[in-house]
């Protein structure tokens, strides 16, 4: 009962607003219809139906075990039907010995109970029907809302899951790499190497400590993109060329996943400065793309002799997931290469992130 009370609050306001209906009705019936006193229409009308629906609340159990049983087969028509049946022999049993023992002396009125106790009963299976439904409705309503928050639930924890995933594949040659530069420092150049992993370290602790679904502004993802670049400038000197001073100060706040540039300046190393003896342009743009969104690029030259573009690859592909998932659509990144400059364009929402803060 305490569950029934606590628990339930839409169901109690439904079940109180069908005893006023049922109290009214009675009374109507008793005092316009019968003529009968108006006290005794209102004590008979106020009895009746709060014993009726005192007894009757117990069929919210009921339906409950039946809900959950109903997961293994069993049809519990039968025990509804008798659970209302007994709720209304109670029902009559304890309306007729409270009435009489509140009336005492109203003979004519305890005689008209008895002669309408058929009616009664009529009438209260009516209600208990009623009553049943409106239990069975809102269990069903319940266990649907508990269906739909488990699967809301699960899909979250799949796309988490899915977005962790994605976040730990970064490039593990890149760090090979880096390692093995390193190592070679070591020996001919030791204050580069110092420099050289003092400037991997901070950008893996930026890499490593961030959650996948994790926001951040344009300027931080940026400062992240030159602690990378930085390890890469090391190990290719004049080779690589940046442009990143570009970007309109109104853009510096702009809301943009973490780790989202980072791969696109990979994917132009590997692609362009990795197969290419000839220096290599990498350059950053934003700019408004309609009202609500904005159009990040970056771009690349390559040398179109080496073979290449054969897909994208996991760096690419992980960008395109990660923004399926984050914005719900995988149709917001898109590359293209012509006339020897490549070409990662991302579309995101505009937003503002410190201001959203």
């Amino acid at each position: 009962m305490k569950e029934f009370v606590a628990n339930n609050k839409q169901l109690m306001l439904n079940y109180a607003g069908l005893w006023i209906v049922t109290s009214t009705g009675l009374f109507i019936a008793l005092y316009f219809f019968l003529d009968f006193d108006r006290r005794l229409a209102l004590t008979d009308a106020l009895i009746s139906s709060t014993l009726f629906f005192l007894f009757a609340s117990a069929l919210w159990f009921v339906v409950r075990f039946s809900g959950k049983a109903a997961n293994h087969g069993y049809v519990h028509l039968p025990s509804a039907i008798l659970a209302g049946s007994l709720v209304v022999l109670v029902w009559l049993y304890a309306s007729k010995m409270l009435l009489s023992w509140v009336l005492p002396q109203q003979d004519v009125y305890i005689a008209f109970i008895n002669d309408s106790l058929a009616f009664r009963a009529f009438v209260g299976i009516g209600l208990a029907a009623i009553a049943f439904l409106l239990f069975k409705v809102h269990f069903l309503l319940i266990k649907d809302a508990e269906t739909r928050y488990r699967a809301l639930h699960l899909e979250e924890l799949v796309r988490k899951t899915e977005l962790h995933a994605l976040k730990n594949q970064l490039n593990p040659h890149f760090i090979y790499n880096s390692l093995n530069s390193i190592s070679s420092l070591t020996h001919t150049n030791p204050a580069m190497a110092r420099e050289m992993i003092i400037a991997l370290s901070d950008f893996l602790r930026y890499a490593l400590k961030q959650d996948a679904m994790q926001l951040t502004t344009l300027a931080k993802e940026i400062e992240n993109v030159r602690l990378y670049l930085k390890v890469e400038m090391l190990r290719f000197g004049d080779r690589l060329q940046t442009s990143f001073d570009n970007i309109s100060p109104q853009f510096a706040n702009q809301e943009i996943p973490v780790m989202l540039l980072q791969p696109l300046v990979e994917n132009a190393i590997k692609h362009g400065v990795q197969s290419s003896t000839a220096p290599v342009a990498i350059r950053l743009d934003i700019k408004d793309h309609g009202i609500e969104t904005v159009l990040l690029s970056i771009t690349n030259n390559y040398d179109s002799s080496y073979l290449r573009f054969k897909g994208e690859g996991v760096g690419l592909e992980n960008i395109r997931n990660r923004l399926r998932l984050i914005y719900g659509n995988g149709r917001l990144l898109s590359i293209s290469a012509a006339d020897n400059t490549f070409t990662a364009s991302i579309i995101i929402p505009k937003r503002d992130l410190q201001n959203a803060i």
